[in-house]
């Protein structure tokens, strides 16, 4: 149990990595992208944020648990 959840702080990690590797190479912020983004696009970007919380907070329950 202790290896997934692990494994799932480190994909985590990945995930942000990944997202500001994104929101660097835009032109625009995160607020800007969000006005011209369609409805779908806003969406996953509001459940990834929630998400992202979500799995960052159980991340730190995990680090200060070891």
């Amino acid at each position: 149990m202790a290896t997934i959840t692990i494994i799932g702080a480190f994909v985590l990690i990945i995930i942000f990595i990944i997202n500001l590797i994104f929101f660097l190479n835009q032109d625009r912020g995160f607020i800007d992208w969000l006005k011209y983004a369609t409805s779908r696009h806003r969406l996953v970007a509001i459940l990834e944020i929630v998400f992202s919380i979500v799995y960052a907070l159980e991340f730190l329950s995990i680090f200060f648990l070891i």
